[in-house]
């Protein structure tokens, strides 16, 4: 099976295997290594390159590279703050994913179908998480990104000869003549793995590849170029701070003139005051205005950029962002609690926001796969809503449970709200008058309307919370609701719900016919609420949800992953 490096950290995930046909041998290098054994992990290993490429027949392939190379502009004397990054798309033109670099690619002894997978795979999020290493273009931030290749890749790509023959890596037949197997020495301790002198091959080839490298996807910064934010605020303040020091020498210049007038005595001390005065309330004035003047075009710009759409430029950076982020995350966590978490967060954000009622087409599909016997087919018309799904009809999405993962209960989840009318049961002050249970009829008390409640908590304190938000909801009143139906996970368990209406009957009335007269009495008394029940049917209710609560703990440890409830109001006409 082939090696794959896309686990690793600084890699990204990969969707595919694609192949690209690269040029073979593009020049020869002669490498001479001196190095010393013991050397420390800031040392610099000294390597001296001689590149000959005289006796070998010139072909297209070095006639394209050496035509690439003259095209890039030689950033090697710039510094690193008169430098910018060119975007992404053209940086990927230039780069013609990767070929531009096939002449090192083949230095490193890689398989021709391996470069565009080690440019995608390795390079270029190695290269967007450590950016400023190659901006630099010191040989300590060439050094630096070395390591960090060779620590990533350098044991899979390039192992030992003791170790099975890499994947990555061209026959020992197809090496120039003359040349030897590249093999990557792990070092001791935290040291890079520049300290290794076997290593020093390594850093020949790869200074060359960043400084090329540092060449294609950066540009010097000119005059051209649109100042950052702080340049332009700095300019701004020059130009207020010149009209505002012209302004001061015209006020000098009549202060002059007012106080030369004085020891003149051709003008009196008040008129000096008058005129000053005058000045400075003019002055203050000038100041407000051009303060007003500026905050408006600053809340202007504002406004203009939180509705601006992203270019494609910003999009593009951004999704890099979010690629990148993405696998830190997935390289420091377990891949099943990652699968796990992504699933539950994810996926059930997609379900909640899909804007349901569902796609008729989908509905009708999944009718025909529960049909059973000689079930009627879905009548015609708009298909129906998720909510209107028979009860026990899917099977509970489960997840492994020697899995390390706690279970966990949420506090929120999506409910939908249904409810059936039970015209069988009459409820007489005297007795309990039961004829018979009948069918339930689903949604007649709301007229076929069904609710759904996004965030419904579902906490063992907020109990009062989330009965409450259901009654809010329907339309029969909370002395006519006999129970609710729970279905929870993906409705293959129920729980029945009380209300209290059987149980407590006679304490209701018992203590309604004795509170009569006080009730009649007292003008400030404030009956229950449209929403509420008496206390002792609380108390009912709050068994019954103690029981689902169990329920729900007894699933988690099960695997359910429960995420929504259907909740069945069973009430009277």
């Amino acid at each position: 099976m082939e090696q794959s490096i896309f686990g690793k950290t600084e890699a990204g995930d990969s969707s595919g295997d694609t192949v690209a046909t690269t040029p073979g041998d593009t020049m020869d290098v002669d490498v001479n290594v001196r190095a010393t054994a013991d050397t420390p992990d800031t040392a610099d290993v000294d390597v001296d390159v001689d590149v000959d490429m005289a006796d070998k027949p010139p072909n297209d392939d070095d006639n394209e590279e050496s035509s690439d190379r003259d095209s890039l502009p030689d950033l090697t004397d710039i510094e690193a703050r008169h430098l910018r990054k060119t975007p992404n798309h053209e940086v990927k033109t230039t780069e013609r994913q990767g070929l531009l670099y096939s002449g090192f690619f083949r230095q490193l002894q890689l398989k021709p179908q391996k470069y565009l997978e080690f440019y995608n795979g390795v390079i270029w999020p190695l290269r967007y998480n450590h950016i400023e290493e190659i901006q630099r273009g010191t040989p300590a931030g060439y050094r630096a990104f070395t390591n960090r290749l060779l620590r990533g890749y350098g044991y899979i790509i390039w192992p030992s000869n003791s170790a099975p023959t890499s994947e990555w890596l061209i026959d020992v037949e197809d090496l120039d003549e003359g040349d030897v197997r590249l093999t990557y020495v792990k070092p001791t301790g935290r040291n890079g793995a520049s300290t290794v002198p076997e290593n020093a091959r390594f850093c020949t080839i790869l200074d060359a590849l960043w400084a090329r490298m540092r060449n294609a996807i950066f540009t010097r910064r000119t005059q051209t170029t649109a100042p950052n934010r702080r340049v332009r605020a700095r300019q701004n303040s020059n130009k207020a701070r010149c009209r505002q020091s012209s302004s001061f020498v015209d006020d000098n210049e009549t202060d002059y003139d007012d106080i030369e007038g004085i020891r003149n005595n051709t003008i009196s001390p008040q008129t000096f005051l008058e005129r000053a005065r005058g000045r400075t309330q003019q002055t203050v004035l000038n100041s407000q205005a051009t303060t007003t003047t500026t905050m408006a075009h600053a809340n202007a710009n504002a406004a203009g950029s939180s509705n601006q759409k992203l270019t494609y430029e910003e999009l593009d950076q951004a999704l890099d962002r979010l690629q990148a982020t993405l696998s830190d995350i997935r390289e420091r966590s377990d891949p099943d609690m990652f699968a796990s978490l992504w699933e539950e967060k994810i996926m059930r954000l997609d379900e909640i926001e899909a804007g349901l009622p569902q796609d008729p087409a989908l509905v009708a599909m999944f009718d025909r796969s529960i049909a059973r016997g000689d079930m009627p087919a879905p009548p015609p018309g708009p298909g129906p809503v998720m909510c209107n799904e028979p009860f026990n009809s899917r099977g509970n999405p489960s997840r492994d449970i020697n899995l390390n993962i706690p279970p966990t209960i949420p506090g929120t989840m999506s409910v939908w709200v249904n409810v059936a009318d039970m015209p069988a049961v009459a409820l007489n002050e005297a007795d309990i008058i039961t004829t018979g249970f009948g069918d339930l009829s689903i949604g007649g008390g709301d007229g076929g309307s069904s609710h759904h409640w996004v965030d419904a908590p579902v906490d063992q304190l907020d109990m009062e919370r989330f009965i409450k938000g259901v009654n809010e909801r329907i339309t029969p009143t909370p002395s006519k609701v006999m129970g609710y139906v729970l279905s929870y996970g993906w409705n293959d368990s129920c729980r029945f719900i009380s209300t209290g209406q059987f149980e407590t009957c006679g304490r209701i009335l018992s203590s309604s016919s004795t509170s009569t007269t006080t009730v009649a009495s007292s003008s400030s008394s404030v009956g229950p609420s449209s929403t509420d029940f008496p206390p002792q049917q609380w108390s009912v209710i709050r068994q019954g949800w103690s029981n689902f609560r169990n329920d729900l703990e007894r699933a988690a440890l099960d695997g359910v992953k429960i995420w929504r409830i259907k909740v069945c109001v069973v009430a009277l006409p």
